[in-house]
């Protein structure tokens, strides 16, 4: 979400924007955040087969893209992807929980 679209959605909603919500814009990031944040992005995603469940990120490319946009300080830069992997998976493990709450709350439903 952009800053945009925050204050839009706040508008619409009657809410009073506030600054700790505020998402950051990809470019007031300082340079080493910025290139983690575009690596991880570009990063391919590694999905389970069966029922789509998230595994993380597939890291085998990460040395031709870090060659590719010329990092420097390779071992920060990796340290930050490794930090948005774990919010990335955090974020999907607690999505699986909830579907998992949402199935079984229907099966008890059905019975």
């Amino acid at each position: 979400m952009t800053q945009e679209q925050y204050y839009l959605m706040c508008e619409e909603m009657g809410w009073e924007p506030r600054d700790d919500e505020l998402p950051k814009e990809l470019g007031s990031l300082p340079h080493t955040s910025q290139l983690a944040v575009i690596l991880f992005n570009l990063l391919p995603d590694s999905i389970e087969g069966m029922n789509g469940t998230w595994l993380g990120k597939d890291y085998s490319c990460l040395e031709t893209f870090m060659n590719i946009y010329e990092v420097e300080d390779r071992r920060e830069v990796f340290d930050l992807v490794l930090v948005a992997h774990g919010v990335f998976e955090e974020h999907y493990r607690q999505q699986s929980k909830m579907r998992e709450a949402v199935s079984k709350n229907k099966a008890k439903v059905r019975r």
